[in-house]
């Protein structure tokens, strides 16, 4: 393994023998590097250790010699000489904890501000883990933040947003490896603020729900996708036009919060070949969250589909 370029800087490199193979290592700090040599030279020849269990929370991976292995070598070595390394991940956590603070205690304009001040693209970074958080307040709220985010990132760098978007849209590719939660709810909420993106994947969008395109099987993602389509349709209407779901399935679900979801998109849109399904579930009392305005909401699966079917029966409505 050899690398002669880190941050864009070329700095001379030292390089060490470990199980046969060359690591090369670079630094900032060449001048350091002295002071440094006795204790890289006893991780090479003694064994693999750590001056500090602080610097390196990997478990470390042996080879059959039990020789230091060089990545885990490059790894440590780099924490050794370049300090900045450990400190960009402290500040990364930081950065994340700072985050998910401020999805649970502030407004959502508070909370844009917030992880926006060092900067759109490391705000965006430090909300995809909460994306994953076991709490759904703050799952939801990363949700909303990074919409705004990644539409004010559009309005400077749109290239830059497009990355994103993708980079959302690969996390529901079956070949990511991925989970892909909170990755339909977060592209939606971008279509929504941001018009050009709108036209650009919106039927990328509604695809994940279609058998014939992107399907996604999971029900935790199909929530996801039913949410994300109502959030556009609401947000820009005439976009998704009725046709364009085909939502009796979802109103079939074994999945309570995918037939109450669906039932709320059908009302919605106002699909009228729904109706049967509708009133099939006037007697489901099962419940569900329902997130809107920056809380979650208790609803019931019978309440969404009679409101649903009144909105279908009374265009006023």
């Amino acid at each position: 393994m050899k690398i002669s370029q880190m941050h864009g800087k070329v700095i001379s490199e030292t390089e060490y023998r470990a199980s046969g193979k060359v690591v090369s290592i670079s630094g900032f700090f060449p001048s350091r590097l002295p002071e440094k040599q006795e204790r890289v030279d006893s991780m090479l020849n003694g064994g693999y250790s750590f001056p500090h269990p602080a610097l390196n929370s990997e478990k470390p991976v042996f080879e059959d010699d039990q020789k230091p292995h060089p990545v885990n070598l490059f790894r440590s070595c780099c924490r050794l000489i370049l300090p900045e390394h450990r400190e960009v991940s402290v500040s990364r956590q930081r950065r994340k904890m700072t985050a998910r603070s401020a999805l649970l205690r502030e407004s959502l304009e508070r909370t844009v501000e917030i992880t926006a001040l060092e900067g759109l693209i490391q705000g965006i970074n430090s909300l995809f883990p909460c994306l994953y958080d076991l709490d759904d307040l703050v799952r939801w709220r990363a949700v909303s933040v990074l919409g705004v985010l990644v539409d004010r990132l559009a309005r400077k760098n749109l290239e830059a947003a497009r990355v994103i978007v993708r980079r959302l849209m690969w996390n529901l590719n079956d070949e990511s490896g991925g989970i892909g939660w909170g990755s339909a709810e977060t592209i939606a909420e971008i279509l929504s603020l941001n018009e050009r993106f709108a036209g650009e994947y919106g039927n990328i969008l509604l695809s994940y729900a279609m058998e014939d395109g992107n399907y996604l099987e999971l029900p935790q993602l199909q929530r996801g996708v039913i949410w994300g389509i109502g959030r556009l349709a609401g947000a820009r209407p005439g976009t998704v036009r009725p046709s364009s779901v085909e939502i009796r399935p979802y109103l079939r679900s074994p999945d309570t919060e995918v037939r109450g979801l669906s039932a709320w998109l059908a009302g919605l849109l106002r699909i009228e070949n729904a109706v049967d399904d509708l009133r099939d579930l006037v007697d489901d009392r099962g419940g569900f969250s329902f997130y809107q305005d920056w809380e979650l909401h208790k609803k019931s699966v019978l309440e969404t589909s009679l409101e649903a079917l009144r909105r279908i029966s009374d265009p006023s409505v």
